[in-house]
Protein backbone atom coordinates (compact mmCIF):
# COMPACT_ATOMS: atom_id res chain seq x y z
CA UNK A 1 0.00 0.00 0.00
CA UNK A 2 2.75 2.30 0.58
CA UNK A 3 3.57 2.91 -3.19
CA UNK A 4 -0.27 3.51 -3.69
CA UNK A 5 -0.21 6.31 -0.77
CA UNK A 6 2.35 8.20 -2.49
CA UNK A 7 0.03 9.08 -5.21
CA UNK A 8 -4.09 9.05 -6.11
CA UNK A 9 -6.11 6.61 -7.34
CA UNK A 10 -9.16 7.24 -9.34
CA UNK A 11 -11.47 3.75 -8.65
CA UNK A 12 -10.68 1.39 -5.73
CA UNK A 13 -13.35 -1.63 -6.54
CA UNK A 14 -13.56 -3.78 -3.35
CA UNK A 15 -15.21 -7.72 -4.17
CA UNK A 16 -16.38 -9.29 -0.55
CA UNK A 17 -16.81 -5.82 0.74
CA UNK A 18 -18.55 -7.34 3.89
CA UNK A 19 -14.96 -8.08 4.60
CA UNK A 20 -14.64 -4.23 5.53
CA UNK A 21 -16.94 -4.07 8.57
CA UNK A 22 -15.03 -3.57 11.32
CA UNK A 23 -13.21 -0.08 10.65
CA UNK A 24 -10.06 -1.27 13.25
CA UNK A 25 -8.68 -4.11 10.92
CA UNK A 26 -5.98 -3.72 8.28
CA UNK A 27 -7.14 -3.96 5.63
CA UNK A 28 -10.06 -1.25 6.14
CA UNK A 29 -7.24 1.26 7.36
CA UNK A 30 -5.07 0.58 4.68
CA UNK A 31 -7.65 1.27 2.16
CA UNK A 32 -9.08 3.81 3.96
CA UNK A 33 -5.84 5.86 4.16
CA UNK A 34 -6.13 5.45 -0.01
CA UNK A 35 -5.88 8.93 -1.86
CA UNK A 36 -8.72 7.99 -3.39
CA UNK A 37 -12.08 9.94 -5.47
CA UNK A 38 -14.09 6.71 -5.91
CA UNK A 39 -14.55 3.46 -3.46
CA UNK A 40 -16.86 0.69 -4.56
CA UNK A 41 -17.87 -2.49 -2.74
CA UNK A 42 -19.76 -5.54 -3.97
CA UNK A 43 -21.09 -7.64 -1.32
CA UNK A 44 -23.70 -10.41 -1.44
CA UNK A 45 -24.27 -9.77 2.18
CA UNK A 46 -23.76 -6.43 3.55
CA UNK A 47 -25.01 -6.72 6.60
CA UNK A 48 -24.43 -10.28 8.96
CA UNK A 49 -24.71 -8.96 12.23
CA UNK A 50 -26.42 -5.36 13.31
CA UNK A 51 -26.33 -2.01 11.61
CA UNK A 52 -23.03 -1.34 12.77
CA UNK A 53 -20.92 -3.41 10.63
CA UNK A 54 -23.50 -1.68 7.57
CA UNK A 55 -21.85 1.78 9.34
CA UNK A 56 -18.46 0.64 8.82
CA UNK A 57 -19.55 -0.13 5.08
CA UNK A 58 -21.38 3.26 4.39
CA UNK A 59 -18.60 5.48 5.72
CA UNK A 60 -15.99 3.55 3.88
CA UNK A 61 -17.65 4.39 0.64
CA UNK A 62 -18.48 8.01 1.54
CA UNK A 63 -17.42 9.05 5.05
CA UNK A 64 -19.40 12.29 5.38
CA UNK A 65 -22.55 10.91 4.34
CA UNK A 66 -24.49 10.37 7.53
CA UNK A 67 -22.32 12.59 9.73
CA UNK A 68 -20.26 10.76 12.39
Amino acid sequence: AGVLQKGSVGLVICDEGHRLKNSENQTYQALDSLNTSRRVLISGTPIQNDLLEYFSLVHFVNSGILDA
